[in-house]
């Protein structure tokens, strides 16, 4: 059994997991894994500390020299839907 230090060392280490493959697939389009397997990293990291700065993050950050650009439309959801009930209910509330 882990004590808390090897959970805490686990989040950590998975945290610089899914950041690595952000930027990899946000700043470069050269994704490692498929979006699955970086879902299963970010469910993974959800159990283990669910209030990780990491599961707040958007993105990547940008590179340097990047321009802010404003969206005509805003992004209404980013949360995903895994369930049938999850689907079903954004498809009636949208």
């Amino acid at each position: 059994m882990s004590d808390g230090s090897d959970q805490l060392s686990e989040a950590e280490r998975l945290a610089l997991e899914i950041s690595r493959h952000s930027e990899l697939y946000y700043n470069f389009a050269e994704p490692e894994i498929s979006d699955t397997e970086f879902d299963a990293l970010v469910e993974k990291l959800r159990k283990l500390d669910p209030n990780h700065p990491q599961l707040k993050a958007v993105g990547a950050d940008p590179p340097p020299g990047s321009v802010k650009v404003e969206h005509e439309f805003p992004m209404l959801s980013l949360d995903k839907a895994t369930t049938p009930e999850q689907i079903s209910h954004f498809v009636n509330s949208t």
